[in-house]
């Protein structure tokens, strides 16, 4: 486990199941260092933070491609009409991005 820890990479292909593992051992560890009052490793503390962010991003881009999918769920119950305002809407919120 430890050397999972150590190796931790978030491109490395992390299952976010894997990361909270991980993440909570490595705040065991951090404890156990801390009430033992010995001197933690430097990379501990990098590989602590590193595994939130890493979880932190998985949850975000989750949340974001649910929220996508509803949107184009949304959009079948639109009239014809309707999905042209809205396509026009968002034609002009792009042109305004563009200029």
């Amino acid at each position: 486990m430890l050397d999972k820890l150590r190796n931790f990479d978030p491109r490395g292909g992390f299952q976010l199941e894997d990361a909270m593992v991980l993440a909570a051992s490595a705040r065991q560890v951090a404890a156990e260092y801390d009430a033992l009052k010995v001197a933690k490793p430097s990379w501990l503390d990098d590989k602590i933070e590193e595994l939130r962010r890493f979880i932190a991003d998985t949850q975000r881009d989750a949340r974001k491609k649910a929220l996508a999918e509803l949107k184009a769920r949304r959009t079948t119950y639109l009239s014809a009409s309707e999905r042209r305002d809205l396509i026009d809407k968002q034609i002009a919120e792009l042109e305004a991005l563009a200029q």
